[in-house]
């Protein structure tokens, strides 16, 4: 299978295809931009809020999945897909939030896990498994908010972490960690929630990035960040909601983007 992604006057176009010089094979792939909040998306595209996306599309909010999508919020994922959010997932699949995984999957919130998954929220996880959020983990397992984490695990929420690990909620990180959720971060690490991040820091959530940071939830970026939801990005950036796009930049969040070939399904020869 060869899988194409490609540009065109700010839509991404990806479509598969046996033949890796086909340039375009009809009905195999839609024209219309990304779409990250409230969408119905295309048979190869991506949403991210409260969408139903196609057979290999991803979904991350609200969503159900298609057979190998991905999605990340109260959504019901197909056999090998991904949910983190009040998700029930496949057989293979992952779920992060108040979700029920199966037997290899992993869950973020408030799930309790299979032999082998991840839990990242009030979850009790199994043998090998990590939980993130209020959990208590196994012996190698790893926790990302409010839990006690065993010998060699890291906890991200409401926690501080020491000189090399990852902390993701409500906490302060050291030299090298990340951290997810309200969060001051160091020099190199990453925040993603109501953070304020360091000079190469990603933010993603009500965060003030810096120079070359990320922030995807009503937050402003720097020069050459990311913003995907409620922000105004920079010049060369991408925004994903009511968002005012800069010169190549693509909006994917109930916007008018500056594209034209926003229809499902157009067709090019």
């Amino acid at each position: 299978m060869h899988v194409v992604p490609a540009k065109f006057a700010f839509c991404t176009f990806s479509y598969a295809s046996s033949n890796p010089n086909l340039i375009y094979e009809t009905s195999k792939y839609t024209s219309h931009c990304n779409s990250d909040h409230d969408a119905h998306n295309a048979a190869d595209r991506s949403s991210d809020h409260d969408t139903y996306n196609a057979a290999d599309g991803s979904s991350n909010h609200d969503a159900h999945n298609a057979a190998d999508g991905s999605s990340d919020h109260d959504a019901h994922n197909a056999a090998d897909g991904s949910s983190d959010h009040d998700a029930h997932n496949a057989a293979d699949g992952s779920s992060d939030h108040d979700a029920h995984n199966a037997a290899d999957g992993s869950s973020d919130h408030d799930t309790h896990n299979a032999a082998d998954g991840s839990s990242d929220h009030d979850a009790h996880n199994a043998a090998d498994g990590s939980s993130d959020h209020d959990a208590h983990n196994a012996a190698n397992g790893s926790s990302d908010h409010d839990a006690h984490n065993a010998a060699d695990g890291s906890s991200d929420h409401d926690t501080y972490t020491g000189a090399d690990g990852s902390s993701n909620h409500d906490a302060h990180n050291a030299a090298d960690g990340s951290s997810d959720h309200d969060a001051h971060n160091a020099a190199d690490g990453s925040s993603d929630h109501d953070a304020h991040n360091a000079a190469n820091g990603s933010s993603d959530y009500d965060a003030h990035n810096a120079a070359d940071g990320s922030s995807d939830h009503d937050a402003h970026n720097a020069a050459d960040g990311s913003s995907d939801h409620d922000t105004h990005n920079a010049a060369e950036r991408t925004s994903d909601s009511e968002s005012y796009d800069a010169a190549d930049g693509s909006s994917e969040h109930d916007t008018n983007g500056t594209s034209s070939y926003r229809e499902s399904d157009t067709q090019f020869r």
